[in-house]
């Protein structure tokens, strides 16, 4: 049978034949309800019908009529042919245009991205196939394919980045779209067909890093306004389709006539709804970082990564005295350091700050006021009268142009599936940078850049973070948090690079390759899950640091912070007290006053106990040590080392009231070993209470004598109680003696803090575990 196009809303009569099938085509124009039945009965005893075409269309496109089977059925909509073979053939469709890259509008950025899909898989796709819709002078510069039937429409250059109006995406006359059957597209517009709003202004067309941004508000300022709780009249409200977090920085544009000032600091909230005028209960008065300032007004400072900004957003009055300590702020002018007063809808405040120029950004003050109307404060720079922060000039009027834009710039978040060197991949219109944030959540995104400099890296759910063969580096001045996939492989080196704290969130069992941990980081551990560990190297030459809460008896351990050579740090509490929380912080060097007993593999853990009247077994990694012992360090060079159990590759020391430094020696166990140290009330015959000390040793084969001290809290000054050294019973010997001393000077219920002090013959001293006694 020779192929013949079908036309639409053509219908086709299929005539079946029990145990064959003769297919007949025959034009219908009528529509279906007024197609006469056909004659007949089908093997089911039916009389001829309509069937409707998804009864017998098969997935694949081909005609699925069963023998016996006939009736009209019908194909309006459609356009294809039939093939010699009987199967129907329906040409491919545009089933969509969206906005991609930005997804949101209105918009000022200067590259847009729209995504077109097919019905079918396609060929022949590229930039004649496009035309633009709208009166810029922008052009399709990029078709990228993301499948078969998906391809990302680049549009750019022309006068885009000055343009204000709306852009969106055409097919061109001259497109020559088909599918792999050679079926040729219909220059016919899909049903849903998104555009682009581009909204630019001075600060957009003068200031290139707006590129990165979108639009979250769009404002005209009134002149006397008293929004007493509610919502500003914006022009654009962008924030429900920014979700929370989703972005890392916030900018502001505020246009005065001719006079411009563009502003963005990191983000101050999560909420992209609570970026614009702070109006009811929103406050926000504090520093933020990595200020930029552009501008085209005299005087402004400007520059990036300003480490002196901050911002006073409030719907309250306010005065002069300097309410949050802001460095170089007047207490008895109105600044960049006022004091917010209690109560809100009074004056309002909305002030960008550079305080290390002493220097407002922008100002707009005084439009929640619940009194005698008055036009509102606006300014650019510092005021030349007055304060310099424009409060009480009402000068709103002075202006014919007022108009604030809140922006937002979008984390790199991966939305497809994809490369890391693929623009496609993200949504912030360009492969992630230095000092980016990147998030990836619901998608695979497979790592083909030798070295990725971050900021923060987030794998959500469903998202998987992969390795493409190569060696490679991410390094981040940010924080890790992974609840996906982080498939490294061997080849993944992950660098925590900033200056300060960086944190390591892993609720997903999290295997590093090599990691390393530079000078001047602390890496903190911030899940009680021991998910991260490293099958690699890892280099720590900072600090990593794991917390645990205490709630009971029971071992915790603490992850990167305790783990080396297969063994874990671990604290066993046998009596809680009022021990609520443990700290570990594990440095990987030798103690900076380390001596002959605690010289051993390079590496220490400062641990810090919040609550007293504890008792715990403290495990520590064996770092290789022939003749470990668990050394405690006390002040100078004093240090306490001791074994209670050890095993292949870990050391034990146990009934520890007490925590500070702590690494494994090398050495056997200090000679002078205590066995006991305590202290108890007691009343004497006279009725006069002390408290009674008791020691032991075990060995005092190095011991000249012993000094005990006291001090009225913890951490307080101990005071020695003996004017000259009690001496040791047997010096010299390797058997210990028993010790017992009263303590005359106490006071009924008061607490007391006791230390012993072991003399050495060498001229070092070693020191017990405090211990605490509560006089009845």
């Amino acid at each position: 049978m020779d192929t013949k196009m079908l036309r639409h809303g053509a219908r086709f009569t299929f005539l079946a034949i029990c145990f064959g099938l003769m297919v007949m085509l025959t034009p219908f124009v009528a529509p279906v309800a007024d197609a006469a039945p056909i004659s007949g009965m089908d093997s089911n005893g039916l009389f001829g019908r309509t069937i409707p075409l998804a009864d017998v269309l098969a997935p694949d496109g081909t005609l699925n009529v069963a023998p016996g089977q006939f009736g009209a059925i019908d194909l309006a909509g459609y356009q294809g042919v039939i093939s010699p073979d009987g199967a129907p053939r329906f040409a491919p469709t545009a089933t969509s245009f969206t906005l991609q890259n930005p997804g949101i509008s209105p918009t000022s950025v200067n590259i847009l991205v729209f995504r077109a899909t097919f019905s079918e898989a396609v060929q022949n796709v590229d930039t004649a196939d496009f035309a633009i819709n709208g009166t810029t002078t922008a052009t399709v510069t990029l078709v990228t394919s993301v499948s078969a039937s998906v391809y990302d429409i680049t549009v750019s250059g022309g006068d885009l980045a000055t343009f204000n109006g709306t852009v969106g995406l055409n097919l061109s006359g001259t497109q020559n779209i088909t599918n792999l059957s050679g079926d040729a597209l219909p220059n016919t517009e899909p049903v849903i067909d998104q555009i682009f709003d581009v909204q630019n202004n001075l600060c957009t067309t003068n200031e290139n890093a707006t590129n990165e941004y979108t639009i979250a508000y769009k404002l005209s300022i009134p002149v006397d306004v008293d929004y007493n709780g509610a919502s500003p009249s914006y022009s654009v409200n962008n924030t429900a389709n920014i979700p929370n977090g989703a972005f890392d920085r916030v900018g502001y544009c505020l246009e005065l006539d001719t006079d411009w000032v563009w502003t963005s600091m990191d983000a101050f909230t999560t909420n992209a709804a609570l970026t614009g005028v702070p109006v009811g209960t929103t406050v926000f008065q504090q520093k933020v970082n990595n200020l930029d300032v552009n501008s085209n007004k005299s005087g402004v400072v400007k520059g990036t990564s300003i480490s002196t900004g901050n911002i006073e957003f409030w719907s309250s009055c306010y005065t002069q005295p300097n309410g949050i300590s802001i460095p170089g702020a007047s207490g008895s002018t109105y600044d960049f350091g006022d004091t917010r007063s209690s109560g809100n809808s009074c004056y309002g405040s909305m002030q960008v700050h550079n305080y290390g120029a002493a220097q407002t950004i922008f100002a707009w003050n005084q439009w929640d006021e619940t009194g005698p109307s008055r036009n509102t404060d606006l300014g650019i720079g510092n005021s030349s009268t007055g304060g310099p922060d424009w409060t009480f000039r009402a000068n709103a009027a002075s202006y014919s142009t007022r108009t604030l834009t809140v922006y937002v710039r979008p984390i790199c978040q991966a939305i497809t599936d994809g490369y890391w060197n693929t623009v496609d991949t993200w949504n912030c219109g360009r492969v992630p940078r230095t000092g980016d944030n990147v998030r990836i959540i619901g998608r695979t995104v497979t790592l083909d850049v030798n070295t990725a400099d971050l900021g923060n890296v987030t794998i959500g759910s469903g998202g998987i973070l992969q390795n493409n063969g190569n060696a490679r580096t991410l390094s981040l001045t940010g924080n890790w948090s992974n609840s996906g996939t982080f498939t490294p492989g061997t080849f993944i080196t992950v660098i925590f690079g900033g200056s300060g704290t960086q944190n390591l969130a892993a609720t997903a069992a999290t295997t590093f390759y090599n990691l390393t941990v530079n000078s001047g980081v602390v890496l903190v551990e911030t899940v009680s899950a021991d998910n991260a560990t490293v099958s690699g190297a890892l280099t720590n030459s900072g600090t990593i640091r794991k917390s645990q809460t205490v709630s009971g008896t029971g071992t915790k351990t603490f992850g990167l912070a305790g783990a080396h050579n297969g063994a874990n740090l671990a604290i066993n509490v046998t009596t809680q007290g009022t021990l609520s929380n443990l700290q570990v912080d594990r440095i990987d060097s030798n103690h900076p006053n380390s001596n002959g007993a605690n010289q051993q593999t390079g590496r220490y853990w400062s641990i810090t106990a919040t609550g007293s009247g504890f008792t715990a077994n403290l495990t520590l990694p064996r770092n290789n040590a022939g003749a470990p012992s668990v050394c405690r360090y006390y002040s100078g060079t004093s240090w306490w080392c001791a074994i209670d159990g050890s095993a292949s590759n870990s050391v034990t020391r146990n009934n520890i009231s007490e925590f500070s430094d702590w690494a494994v020696g090398n050495d056997a166990p200090t000679s002078a070993t205590l066995t006991s140290f305590s202290a108890k009330a007691k009343t004497k015959k006279s009725g006069k209470q002390i408290v009674l000390l008791k020691w032991e040793t075990g060995s005092e084969s190095n011991v000249v004598g012993f000094n005990l001290y006291r001090a009225p809290k913890k951490n307080g000054t101990y005071k020695p109680l003996n004017k000259e050294l009690l001496p040791a019973k047997h010096p010299g010997e390797l058997g210990g003696a028993r010790y017992k001393r009263g303590n005359n000077k106490t006071q009924a219920g008061e607490t007391y803090f006791y230390k012993l002090e072991i003399v050495l013959a060498d001229g070092t001293s070693e020191w017990s575990d405090m211990i605490k006694i509560k006089m009845p």
